[in-house]
């Protein structure tokens, strides 16, 4: 009896350990993404295919000086970012500003996407004062569960998004 508590309370330490050891990163760039749709109105707008992961196609969308992701998997309809990316910028003139996209995986499958977004603030030292504008940036994460996308958190701190990316959150 002794033996069968100890191997269970062995199981329950080094599981954790065990199930952590599993996850990585994938890192695909952001940057000369192939222009696939651009605006000849003059407003800005354009649609950029960038490298994606296993199913997932990965496109920077913008227009009016901003920008956001938008994610498809596989045969299924595209997933604006839009919202996520523009009620949680730091700022003004929401845009994707990260050089690269990680993407965690549990084993071969990838569990979540961490992107760096920025925005402007504008700061008055006083009632009479110009603004001075300040580049704030903060990183998303994006959980990519049972044919799920959604946000899950943000924060300044990549090892803060890599916790919640592995996290059990939905």
């Amino acid at each position: 009896m002794k033996f069968i508590h100890l191997t269970m309370l062995f199981f329950l330490i080094t599981s954790p350990a065990l199930y952590a050891q599993d996850l990585s990163s994938v890192y695909t760039p952001l940057t000369n993404c192939k222009l696939i749709e651009s605006s000849a109105e003059g407003t800005g707008s354009s649609v950029e295919e960038c490298p994606g992961q296993e199913d997932y196609r990965l496109f920077i969308e913008g227009g009016d000086t901003r920008t956001w992701l938008v994610l498809k998997k596989g045969k299924q309809s595209k997933v604006s970012l839009w919202d996520e990316v523009m009620h949680n910028a730091p700022g003004l003139f929401a845009e994707v500003s990260g050089k690269v996209a990680e993407w965690r995986y549990r084993g071969k499958v990838p569990i979540a996407l961490i992107f760096r977004i920025s925005g402007t603030e504008e700061i008055f030292t006083d009632d009479h004062s110009l603004p001075m504008y300040k580049e704030k940036s903060i990183l998303l994460v994006i959980r990519l569960q049972n044919n799920q996308i959604c946000l899950i958190g943000k924060t300044t701190s990549n090892v803060e998004a890599r916790k919640m990316a592995d996290s059990q959150k939905t």
